[in-house]
């Protein structure tokens, strides 16, 4: 997402743990505070709540370096929708506006610029950090009031959760009778079942090039981020006093696959369970 925002030819500064991951043109930072010093937007990519949180309110978090020039924070982490009300409150105390702003595609989409962000957050806010959003998305929804934008990613993700591990059981089951897997993904994406998970992530290896089957389900979303996801997708229903049996059910699946050591495949290995 920064190569993007380079390549359009902004001025990026950047904070990360990793100093061999910021892209060539991005200008490290030491902190998330002094990113925000340097900044007219501020965006950030994290793995939950817990790096949200410390990353926003921290003494030398994003915050903490806030200024008037500083048009909006946006966050596009997956993470939690309550969590992203508060940070907007917390924002607006610092004078500054918050969006939450999760984005679809994964780091193939994320490369090419063709990622979905389903934005949650102030108008105001959102018509300044469009242009900017567009660099890295074909798809910028504004989808309501802050949290929003996680809702909508946690039901997408719920979905998509529940997706694969329902491709994982239809595949058991006709591999049972003996049938071709490339029969299978031939027949699926003629018919009803056909899905985005299945053209991309087919669990068995030798059909579908681009799938993490064929890499040894190395991972280009995890499954533990799977997991804490739908995890924070229940959270979200259980504040709504909303009852997710389904929802329930798969995250106990992918707990199963997470206790085989899988934490760090790609979330379609949960297909492994199955024995395939």
């Amino acid at each position: 997402m920064a190569a993007r925002l380079v390549a359009a030819g902004f001025s990026v500064c950047g904070c990360d743990p990793r100093a061999d991951r910021p892209p060539a043109g991005v200008e490290p930072k030491a902190t998330p505070a002094t990113v925000a010093e340097a900044c007219e937007l501020v965006v950030t990519s994290l793995p939950g709540p817990a790096e949200v949180e410390r990353v926003f309110l921290a003494s030398d978090g994003v915050l903490a370096g806030a200024h008037a020039d500083l048009a909006a924070v946006v966050d596009t982490s997956t993470s939690s929708p309550a969590l992203a009300r508060r940070l907007a409150t917390q924002a607006r105390t610092r004078g500054v506006l918050a969006l939450d702003c999760p984005v679809s595609g994964g780091p193939v989409r994320a490369g090419d610029g063709t990622l979905a962000m389903m934005v949650g957050g102030d108008p105001e806010a959102f018509a300044q950090a469009q242009p900017v959003l567009e660099r890295m998305a074909t798809l910028v929804a504004h989808v309501g009031p802050a949290g929003a934008g996680q809702v909508v990613k946690l039901a997408n993700n719920l979905m998509t959760a529940c997706n694969m591990a329902g491709l994982a059981e239809s595949l058991a089951l006709a591999r049972s009778a003996g049938i071709d897997p490339a029969v299978l993904f031939d027949v699926f994406t003629h018919s009803s079942g056909d899905s985005s998970v299945l053209r991309r992530r087919f669990p068995i290896a030798g059909v579908v090039a681009e799938a993490p089957a064929n890499a040894g389900f190395a991972p280009l979303f995890s499954l533990a981020l799977m997991r804490k996801d739908v995890r924070l997708a229940l959270e979200a229903a259980a504040e709504e006093r909303l009852e997710l049996s389904l929802a329930s059910a798969v995250l106990a699946v992918y707990a199963q696959a997470a206790g085989c050591g899988w934490d760090d495949l790609d979330y379609s290995a949960v297909a492994r369970l199955f024995a395939m």
